[in-house]
């Protein structure tokens, strides 16, 4: 629709969570324009507020500013309308005590003694106490904050006549044009708000940062000159210091002391009991004493309280400089302190100790609080973020008597105050100094209020912060120094809308922000210089590998002595030259204008802590390298019109070209010799054999540029991919005996993309083996082993060996697994392509690179074991590789991933794979295990040794530890934790946490892992098939109507053959290495899905992709559901069936257009579509649309349910191929599951000849399901005398998680 801008989802947000007013330098008796202060309303979008609190009391005040167009409303006997305190629909009464903290730190009245239990006494108060506060509740107990309340918030403030806005909630949008706070502060500023904001609690990580947009007031927390600590005595005469809020003076001189995990309430609850979690302690042995524990979570005062204990010393080893209340007696220590209570609690049998009433101490201060977030900005890289620090650590503010100090089960403790941490605390005390810079200056627009605030700011000792301005932008706030800051840099809307344009926002994207469609980029006069932004700040991001070169056009305006003269100083950091045009102002009135010119020049590789923010506060940040990026061009240059032949020299020039022209429009002043040869040196790849494409280093202002040009369909990131980690081909139905077509098979060649091969295994030996198919287009042995493809990790050969391995008799793992290793069709061939490497892993560049390789040499198949966890086809290279093979007549299987049994963790997930689950079969390996006391027990895994003795010494990891310290570490048997003395000749009884226990405890010099004593591993029978665990779900989270995976294979515990270039598990120690290996994963299904592929293809050489794939899925063996709960979101169509794949009856076809017209159904339209099929000339609306539901031809079909309010019908339209006996008949048998209707016209096909088509329709009709309807199961069987041709029909509801579809 025309009239709207954007829909968006709705989100839910954070609560970002008083000497320090004096502190930063606004006392009591600080000069106050009293009559304008008095009319000015402080807006704040908050929890809400506590009407009855002193804070806020009227008296005194008069009516409410005549500009004051709000209400006041009195529900829940809310008072004190004189102060503005605005009401949504229901009560603002704040229930949470973060709006009431955050109000009356920014508004609220004097206070005189005010404290919490004694501790911050003085006198509470605002930095405006005659000003208004306005409270919009937008942040409920139950739901948090979400956009559509913010967006009503600031709707509401903006009409009501508010002068400022303070925002303590998180907002971690990148994208301004969906970010609710960025867009309300817009329309703020539009009408003369200004809005702050805290920065979020991401801290200390870097691009951290909420609220980044640069037309709000972003606040970092700063820490003020007092901390509040808690002595602990030991029994043993020393001493501690524990940080927090503890209000209880001890009753007696000493406590007895335990630790948390001694008094677990059974062993099983040892590793709860660490950090004293509820339930976990025996209350028998905590009653009356003191716990230690350590911490993962809050709560550990109340747990122990609840069950009778004294008080809690809680270890924590995160830095502490915040205080935390406890509710009962307790203090936080660091982790060397906590290392000396449980060295004296180990050392006694009596351990006692005593917790004394907090205390104030002075610290050292300003500094920025650990938690508070960093920049480097996340939404704009050329505008410094956070603004400005403020107080935000342990600050005294009014609280409300709804809520317990810490919310915790238990606490008796409320008071009117409380002191809380968080930039939430630091923003506030930000829109208090706008309000009383305002109250100054009236007229001011909100970027002059910032930038007062920004250029008068106590600058701040990077000695103190190693990340310098990223943690406190300008300094800290200065509330005085802002009121008369000499000069400002003000910007208007249309200045912020010029930086929009010029950091890419257009259409749409522009107009939700701005409110407008009217505005377009291309007709206005673009922003000025680096940053198009009149900002206070400037911030530059250095390419390490060139000189860096940035101008910043800035204007400034008196507001200081009408005749004054402003003189610039520079102070630059190493390496990097600032100059400044003109280098003096002169000023002859008040408000008059100057502009001014700042030249940065950085030499390459400056040292990042040599870089300081002076003066000008020019903020750089460094990249260590460029990422790599695959940029997608047009249609395939025509070889034969440029006489290339073989020699692809051409392409490859033509793609440095196209870079170097990037390179020197960003750098006009260079050559085209030095660009030409830097664009050689940044390509990776040139993919010219069977698409357009290359592969670069490029930074993101060459990603930009490329992105405009016309023959540009896409540039994306490079991703790194992971490796999906034989009694099988029996178990499914391909015997040794199998019919075969041995000619045609020895003509197949299957390229399998992945860590390589090796060539001198058995699976691979090329005796008998004629010369390489005509077909094949490099130059290789009569095996095919493609390019130097060795294997050193053992993977590729795995798999290649399971699809097409030759017969290798007595193959086994130590006699495990015994008998004939195989491949589906041993007498194809096999190429090999190596895409993943040990150091690296499997990255988008390596496999575009396989697929356009493999595409032009002439594969059949390709096999691709590796994860491609991308929604959108249009950025995921196995997508896109596997179409460009599609085009080309050559089916691609994938395997579907190995991160069940989550649903919707499927990778490879686009129509044209084939996306395959992993299975298992009927053998399982275990070991038995005896002890000593004459039990047995039964384990899983593979165990090759056969025990020397009858029995050996058992220990438990946790009591061979090397020392207290490492108990915790040794429970797991992690490397470096036990003790060898006590482990040498035993066996260790580990709890697995991490893989290489075996190995550790052999290294020291342990006989074995687990258990006492441990026989040989055997294999025994079990139920299958079943779907392992660890696969892939559905549903299928690139599209809600294609039904993934599309078959199940053998995946767990498969014998194939190894390299002999690593040992079995890879681990340190590890001397065993096999030929074979036995090894779990999809990856292990991809390759028998693969080989079953080549068998197919052996009979029907001409079948397309589809057709195959088709044959296999419609054939397969249906599994059932009682095995597992998610039916067909784990198999499929079930299990592969090779034998009947080959003769399938009747097929479903698609070509190439078919998939073009599914894509265009789905979405996708210009450069994500053509990155895909390879042409822009592609245009949706000038196609004939898909048919049905899914505008696809699939051999299975799904339906999302529309909920429990409304029924849900699904047309399909489906074409079938004869491709059984010439004169059949097919029958129609339908099972649909309860509550839906499943019709099928016409319920009978009649074919006279083979290849013909025959058309009919699927109505699927649903009654409105309940929510907690999950997965329903129906089918669609063709019934003829010969052939059973079944396709799964699935419905499924889901909720809006479940799918993220972004194009």
């Amino acid at each position: 629709m025309d009239q709207v801008l954007s829909v968006y989802p709705n989100r839910y947000h954070k609560l970002h969570t008083t000497k320090s007013w004096d502190f930063i330098g606004l006392p009591q008796t600080a000069g106050r324009n009293l009559e304008v202060e008095s009319n000015i309303i402080v807006g704040l979008l908050d929890s809400g507020i506590t009407p009855e609190s002193e804070s806020f009391k009227d008296t005194g005040f008069g009516p409410p500013p005549t500009k004051w167009k709000g209400s006041c409303k009195q529900y829940a006997n809310f008072s004190g309308c004189n102060k503005d305190d605005r009401n949504d629909i229901l009560s603002p009464v704040d229930v949470q005590g973060h709006g009431t903290h955050t109000s009356s730190t920014a508004v609220g009245n004097h206070i005189a003694n005010a404290s919490l239990y004694g501790l911050a006494n003085g006198t509470a108060r605002g930095a405006v106490p005659n000003a208004r506060v306005a409270a919009y509740k937008v942040c409920w107990v139950s739901l948090g904050c979400s956009d559509v309340d913010i967006l009503a918030g600031f709707n509401a403030a903006i009409h009501d006549g508010v002068d400022v806005i303070s925002i303590s909630i998180g907002g971690g949008k990148a994208d301004y044009s969906s970010d609710s706070i960025a867009i309300g502060s817009f329309h703020a500023l539009k009408e003369g708000i200004i809005t702050v904001a805290s920065a979020g609690n991401g801290g200390p990580d870097l691009a951290s940062l909420d609220n980044h947009a640069p037309w709000l007031v972003t606040v970092a927390a700063s820490g003020i000159n007092r901390q509040f600590r808690s002595k602990v005595d030991l029994g043993d005469g020393k001493t501690v210091s524990g940080i927090g809020v503890d209000a209880f003076e001890p009753k007696q001189k000493l406590y007895p002391l335990v630790n948390g995990v001694d008094v677990a309430k059974n062993d099983t609850e040892k590793s709860s009991a660490r950090f004293c979690f509820a339930n976990s302690l025996d209350p028998t042995k905590v009653k009356g004493k003191l716990v230690f524990c350590q911490q993962l979570i809050r709560g550990a005062d109340s747990v122990v309280k609840g069950i009778g204990g004294v008080g809690t010393i809680v270890e924590s080893d995160r830095y502490l400089d915040t205080a935390q209340i406890f509710m009962a007696p307790g203090t936080m220590v660091n982790h060397s302190d906590g290392n000396i209570i449980t060295s004296y609690i180990n050392s006694t049998r009596e351990p006692l100790a005593v917790i004394y009433k907090s205390k104030e101490l002075e610290i050292p201060a300003p500094f920025i609080a650990s938690f508070s977030s960093r920049g480097p900005n996340p939404g704009s890289k050329r505008i410094l973020k956070p603004d400005i620090a403020a107080p935000g650590v342990d600050i005294l503010a009014s609280y409300t008597p709804l809520k317990s100090l810490t919310g915790l089960e238990g606490d008796t403790q409320f008071s009117k105050f409380s002191i809380i941490s968080g930039t939430s605390m630091a923003c506030p005390h930000v829109a208090g100094v706008a309000a009383y810079v305002k109250s100054f200056h009236p007229s001011w627009s909100p970027s002059a209020i910032k930038s007062a605030i920004l250029t008068s700011a106590t600058p701040m000792n990077r000695r103190m912060d190693r990340l310098a301005e990223f943690s406190y932008g300008a300094g800290q706030v200065n509330p005085q120094e802002a009121v008369s800051p000499g000069l400002i840099y003000d910007a208007d809307q249309m200045s912020y809308i010029q930086f929009l344009c010029h950091e890419g926002y257009t259409g749409s994207s522009l107009a939700v922000i701005v409110g407008s469609k009217s505005v377009n980029c291309s007709s206005l006069i673009p922003g000025l210089g680096h940053d198009a932004l009149n900002y206070p700040t400037m911030h530059v991001k250095l390419d390490i590998n060139y000189p860096t070169t940035a101008i910043f056009q800035r204007t400034v305006t008196n507001v200081g002595d009408p005749v004054s003269i402003y003189n610039a100083t520079i102070l630059a950091p190493k390496g990097v030259n600032i100059s400044v045009k003109p280098k003096s102002l002169s000023f002859s009135r008040s408000m008059q204008k100057r502009s001014f010119t700042v030249v940065v020049k950085a030499s390459p590789k400056p040292i990042p802590e040599s870089i300081e923010m002076l003066s000008g506060f020019l903020a750089a940040s460094g990249e260590e390298q460029s990422n790599l990026y695959v940029v997608y061009l047009g249609d395939m240059v025509n070889k034969d019109s440029l006489h290339l032949e073989d020699d692809d020299s051409m392409i490859d020039q033509s793609h440095i070209q196209i870079l170097a022209s990037v390179k020197l429009s960003l750098r006009p002043l260079s050559t085209s010799d030095v660009v030409e040869n830097e664009a050689k040196e940044s390509i990776h790849y040139s993919y010219t054999k069977s698409f357009n494409a290359f592969a670069a280093k490029l930074s993101t202002d060459e990603v930009e540029k490329l992105m405009e040009m016309d023959q540009v369909l896409s540039v994306y990131q490079n991703r790194y991919h992971k490796l999906h980690t034989t009694k099988s081909w029996d178990f499914i139905g391909l015997p040794l005996t199998a019919k075969r077509n041995l000619k045609v098979e020895s003509n197949i060649i299957v390229g399998l993309l992945d860590t390589g091969i090796t060539p001198e295994s058995e699976s691979f030996k090329d005796t008998g083996f004629g010369p390489p198919p005509t077909k094949w287009k490099e130059v290789v042995n009569t095996m095919l082993i493609s390019q130097d493809a060795t294997n050193v990790e053992g993977h590729g050969t795995h798999t290649s060996s399971t699809a097409v391995g030759n017969h290798i008799a007595n193959a086994s793992l130590y006699g495990l697994a015994k008998g004939t290793a195989r491949g589906a069709v041993p007498n194809a061939r096999v190429a090999a392509y190596k895409v993943c490497w040990v150091g690296s892993g499997c990255s988008d560049v390596d496999i575009l690179a396989g697929f356009n390789a493999a595409i032009h040499d002439g594969v059949d198949v390709i096999s691709i074991s590796i994860g491609g966890a991308n929604e959108n086809y249009s950025s995921d290279s196995i997508a896109i590789g596997s179409f460009h093979a599609l085009k080309k007549g050559i089916i691609t299987v994938a395997s579907a991933g190995n991160y069940g049994p989550s649903l919707a963790s499927l990778n490879n997930h686009a129509p044209w794979l084939v996306t395959v689950a992993a299975s298992g079969i009927n053998r399982q390996f275990r070991s038995k295990v005896e002890l000593g006391n004459g039990k047995n027990v039964s384990g899983i895994g593979f165990s090759a040794f056969e025990p020397k003795q009858k029995l050996y010494p058992l220990v438990n990891g946790a009591d061979v530890a090397k020392n207290d310290g490492e108990r915790e570490s040794a429970r797991f048997c992690i490397s470096d934790s036990l003790d060898p003395k006590k482990v040498k000749g035993k066996f260790v009884y580990c709890q697995l946490e991490i893989w290489g226990v075996d190995s550790v405890v052999k290294g020291i010099g342990g006989v074995g892992t687990i258990v006492e004593i441990i026989y040989k591993s055997q294999e025994l029978e079990v139920p299958a098939p079943f779907i392992a665990s660890f696969s892939s779900r559905g549903p299928n989270p690139g599209s809600e109507r294609i039904l993934k995976p599309d078959i199940a294979a053998p995946g767990v515990s498969i014998l194939a053959s190894y390299t002999p270039l690593k040992s079995l598990t890879g681990l340190e120690g590890d001397t065993q290495f096999s030929k074979f290996s036995i090894m779990s994963g999809t990856s292990m299904a991809c390759p028998h899905v693969a080989g079953v592929a080549a068998y197919v293809k052996s009979f029907h050489p001409s079948w397309s992709p589809a057709a195959i794939k088709s044959a296999i899925l419609t054939s397969a063996t249906p599994m059932s559901r009682r095995m597992d709960r998610f039916a067909e979101f784990s198999y499929g169509a079930g299990q592969v069936n090779p034998h009947k794949a080959a003769s399938p009856g009747l097929i479903y076809e698609i070509d190439q257009m078919g998939y073009i017209q599914f894509l265009c159904h789905e979405g996708y339209t210009g450069s994500s579509l053509g990155v895909l099929v390879g042409s822009k000339s592609i245009n949706c609306s000038s196609l004939v649309p898909g048919f049905g539901y899914d505008a696809l031809n699939y051999p299975t079909m799904q339906v999302k349910l529309n909920g429990d309010k409304q029924s849900t019908t699904a047309i399909f339209h489906r074409t079938v191929t004869n491709v059984g006996a010439p004169v059949s008949i097919y029958n129609a048998t339908i099972k649909a599951p309860r509550g839906v209707e499943i019709s099928v016209k016409p319920m009978s096909l009649s074919f006279s000849r083979s290849m013909e088509k025959q058309s009919f329709t699927v109505v699927v009709k649903a009654n409105p399901m309940p929510a907690s309807t999950q997965l329903l199961s129906g089918s669609l069987v063709w019934k003829s005398p010969r052939h059973v041709v079944r396709s799964p029909i699935v419905l499924y509801q889901a909720q809006e998680s479940d799918f993220i579809k972004h194009y």
